[in-house]
């Protein structure tokens, strides 16, 4: 008899036990979705919403970082509609890359709520690049320049996710996104930098016509490296041949441009070179001369030899080796025209220029080239423009007035050498 009554109570707690924890566990499941259900910092839905539908009416993208800010915009190329780089004297962008970026933002979605904290938003990458912030500022405007995107992007390398911080300009809340967003940072990477699919030994003779700047020619020599074509016989021939396809009798002005360094000129007689020069003028072919990538000493070389009227060097807010030498040619009465005046492959990058365009409701290009026209009354400009808009918008320049508390923030730039 109580053998039997102990097993039976036996029984009688192991169903016990077995309904505790099968209770327990019914609980454990409910706290743990009230809890996910509870946690504020987690967080669904698109970044963008909509953008699916609206992406088709975008006619500009603003790219804006500290390491680089461009333009790539729709432009009409004969019948075709096709997108370039703005900033890079209208050069077309690649279509992969471009939908790689309008992809990536329509499939961009929340996934966490970040920090409210302004002073940890460089922290996470989003700090606002027009005030010194890390972030990338991307925005997208329609054709009547309404936003469709404006996001700040701030990129967190993540092994095999896509990870990347947001925030909308002028709100404090960070978030945690995932998408497949290309990089944004380097400006090469929407450019297709092999227009030519030739193997090169089949190259000889090459004319480079940079957007800023005279064209100069390449000829390979005998032991197939690449050199100059600045002989007296070389340079005979291009003005004959510039005659030939402008259709005119006289070239109204020619400038020698000395090949050296990439950035700066390099000192060197150019006597023989520019006697060519000058005794084509003195056959009528050419009624003025003029210099490029020169130095102070080559200026004066040449005016023994024939008038210099005008001298075209590498000259910006930010590159001013040829301070001396625009004066010294200003008391002479000789034109400095600045090639590359607003960076040219490495456009002028400064918060201070940022700040002084925004308080003149101006772009920053255009400070750059009132700037310019500031410096010195012979300095003529000569910015790189394919399409009629961007004209108008290098014409500004010449109406901006800059005050003088702008003119001296943009002339610290050059004294800290950014480019």
């Amino acid at each position: 008899m109580t053998t039997e009554l102990a097993e039976r109570r036996k029984g009688q707690a192991l169903a016990l036990f077995v309904a505790a924890a099968g209770l327990i566990g019914i609980a454990a499941v409910t706290v743990g979705i009230e809890t996910r259900a509870s946690r504020p910092d987690l967080a669904s839905g698109p970044v963008v919403p909509g953008l699916h539908d609206t992406i088709g009416t975008g006619r500009r993208i603003i790219i804006t970082s500290s390491d680089a800010s461009y333009r790539i915009e729709r432009a009409q190329r004969g019948n075709e509609s096709i997108w370039v780089m703005r900033d890079r004297g209208d050069y077309p962008v690649l279509g992969g890359r471009l939908a790689q970026l309008t992809q990536g933002l329509e499939q961009l979605h929340f996934t966490r709520r970040m920090t409210t904290d302004p002073a940890k938003f460089d922290r996470l990458g989003v700090g606002d690049p027009r005030h010194g912030g890390r972030g990338v500022l991307v925005q997208i405007e329609d054709g009547r320049g309404a936003l469709l995107v404006n996001l700040i992007l701030g990129t967190v390398p993540t092994a095999g996710q896509n990870i990347v911080y947001v925030r909308r300009p002028g709100e404090n809340q960070a978030w945690a996104a995932e998408g497949p967003l290309p990089p944004l940072r380097d400006v090469a990477s929407w450019l297709n930098l092999r227009p030519l699919d030739l193997p090169v030994e089949r190259l000889m003779h090459v004319e480079i016509s940079p957007a800023q700047g005279r064209p100069y020619i390449l000829d390979r020599g005998a032991d197939a490296s690449w050199n100059p074509a600045q002989s007296p016989a070389d340079l005979t021939k291009a003005v004959h041949d510039n005659l030939r396809n402008l259709g005119v009798e006289v070239l109204d002005v020619v400038n020698l441009r000395i090949v050296g360094a990439t950035h700066a000129p390099t000192e060197g007689s150019i006597e023989e070179r520019f006697t060519a020069l000058a005794d084509l003028q003195r056959r009528g072919l050419i009624r003025h001369l003029g210099l490029s990538n020169v130095t102070s000493a080559q200026v004066a070389e040449a005016g023994r030899i024939a008038k210099v009227v005008c001298v075209q060097n590498q000259y910006n807010l930010a590159h001013r080796d040829d301070d001396a030498l625009i004066d010294e040619l200003g008391r002479k009465g000789v034109a400095y025209v600045p090639f590359f005046p607003l960076g040219g492959f490495s456009p002028l990058q400064s918060q201070a220029l940022f700040d002084v365009a925004q308080s003149l409701d101006a772009t920053p290009m255009q400070v750059a080239l009132a700037w310019l026209l500031r410096r010195a009354p012979n300095i003529l400009l000569i910015p790189g423009t394919s399409t009629r808009n961007h004209l108008r918008e290098n014409l500004v320049a010449a109406a901006l007035v800059l005050p003088q508390q702008a003119i001296e923030r943009l002339d610290g730039i050059g004294s800290t050498n950014i480019r």
